[in-house]
């Protein structure tokens, strides 16, 4: 919806205009976009996606939509680069959902964490959270564990 539309990348102007603006400048660079994976929760979209624009690029994508039109953006692009010493790329990984009935559980325990060790600097809880001989890091600077 273009009158609706709010657009949160400082980089692209609101509304119709600020898209078709972009949309223009992107089709010059012969445009490839892979979607690695894509969620949805309730009126929400999140999207992780490989771009081609002239660079390769990966970001993280939230759209919120009203109906069947998207109404709000907002977006995360790094360059690609990678993979970490421990092999693992800023896209690999599972690219399916599993567990499904843990959904609500897991909402919970990553809000906990958010309060826990970013806001509330709790950084010794950390464990409780995340089992660090399993943990898969996609960070291309930074490695396993």
């Amino acid at each position: 919806n273009e009158a609706k539309y709010i657009q949160h990348n400082p980089q692209t102007k609101e509304g119709g205009e600020g898209l078709a603006a972009l949309f223009a400048r992107i089709s010059k660079s012969n445009p490839h976009v892979n979607v690695v994976r894509a969620f949805e929760d309730g009126d929400f979209v999140f999207g992780h996606t490989e771009y081609d624009f002239a660079t390769r690029r990966v970001g993280f994508e939230i759209f919120r939509f009203e109906g069947n039109q998207a109404v709000e953006h907002w977006d995360n692009i790094q360059p690609r680069m990678g993979p970490n010493e421990s092999g693992h790329s800023m896209v690999d990984g599972p690219t399916e959902s599993s567990d499904l009935e843990l959904t609500e559980t897991n909402r919970a325990l990553v809000k906990d964490f958010i309060d826990q060790v970013y806001l509330q600097r709790k950084v010794e809880t950390l464990d409780q959270y995340v089992a660090a001989d399993d943990f898969i890091n996609h960070s291309p600077s930074v490695e396993d564990g």
